[in-house]
Parts: C-alpha cells; structure tokens; sequence
C-alpha cells in the first residue's frame, strides 16, 4: 500500500490468495481511521443511528510486487460533516458575540460609585 495517510481513513483490498469454499471473500485487507472518523461514529451510534456510515472510494492500483489491489479511503458522510462545520461556526459566532457583549459590559461598569456605608 502507498504511503499516502494524508486522509482520515485508508486503507486496501488484496484479492484472496485461496478461496476454501465459494463463500469465501474474494479479497481481503485493512483500513486504518483518524480518530475524527471514530469519533463521528460513535456520535452517530450515540444518536441512536443502529448503523453508522461513512464514504467510501476505491481506485484500482498495482503492488510494487505486482499484485493488483483495491485503494481505499473513507471519511465522514459529507451531509455530516457539512453539518459539523455549521455548528462549530455557529458557536464560534456565539463566543465572538459573548466576549463583545463582555467587554462592553465592562467598559460601563464604574468603580468609582460610593460606597452605601
């Protein structure tokens, strides 16, 4: 497999050297995941989804040893993470809009009223 890790998921599908039976799989391989693709699916498991997805793509490639494979990278559902951003910027918002209501706030308070003693 190429060094390539700079996406969330990679991983590849070798064809199956020997099949035992006709249900054998045909390849097998491994997937590697970001931490920002396990965390989405355990949020959509904590949101009650029974079956968390993610996107998936595969492009075929030949081994330096000359064995076919299938490439493949994964990544959060794009709605999901389209879903993420807009929140997080809308957080933001809120903080930006909480540290100027703050700082005006602060400029209007007055230290020197006296003391009702």
């Amino acid at each position: 497999m190429e060094n390539e890790n700079k996406f969330t998921a990679t991983g590849a599908l070798f064809t199956a050297k020997s099949k035992r039976t006709e249900n054998s799989p045909d390849y097998s391989g491994s997937m590697e995941f970001e931490m920002d693709v396990v965390d989405d699916l355990i949020a959509q498991k904590n949101e009650g989804i029974s079956q968390p997805k993610v996107n998936l793509v595969g492009w075929k490639k030949v081994a330096k040893t000359g064995l076919p494979y299938l490439r493949i990278i994964s990544n959060v559902e794009k709605a999901r993470l389209d879903a993420k951003e807009e929140i997080a910027e809308k957080r933001q918002a809120d903080i930006e809009k909480n540290n100027k209501d703050t700082d005006n706030s602060k400029e209007n308070d007055s230290f020197d009223d006296p003391i009702p003693f």
